[in-house]
């Protein structure tokens, strides 16, 4: 990560600007289904968060908050971005998965269901 810590160390207002350019390129990376962006931007992604982090303990330390509410309300907005991209990614995971279980079906014994389980039971009651 680039980034360049702030003068002013407890002043968060870069770092949430950071936070949102790096999801930005998280974006666009899922967009082009660009693997090897999609990992730059994450590993990005994740050391501004931890950068963010670590100025928001040391001016909670100080007994200052450094959130203003501006800058909460964009926390939010990264935080449903973030859900958001979360969501579309386990879709297109489940996706994945169901084409792979019809190219490749299970080879194994068939799998018991439960109304297949209640139909031998009602036979063994029968005779």
């Amino acid at each position: 990560m680039s980034e360049l810590v702030p003068a002013d160390a407890n002043d968060l207002a870069p770092r949430v600007a950071a936070i949102e350019r790096h999801l930005s390129a998280l974006d666009a990376a899922l967009v082009t289904q660009d693997a090897p962006a999609m990992e730059s931007a994450s590993a990005d992604l994740h050391a501004c968060l931890a950068d963010a982090l670590g100025a928001f303990q040391h001016a909670a330390q100080q007994g200052q908050d450094p959130l203003s509410p501006a800058l909460r309300q964009s926390l939010l907005l990264a935080q449903a971005r973030v859900t958001n991209q979360q969501a579309l990614t386990a879709r297109a995971l489940a996706g994945v998965e169901r084409t792979m279980n019809v190219l490749l079906p299970s080879q194994g014994p068939p799998v018991d269901t439960y109304a297949s389980l209640g139909q031998k039971a009602a036979n063994a009651y029968r005779g």
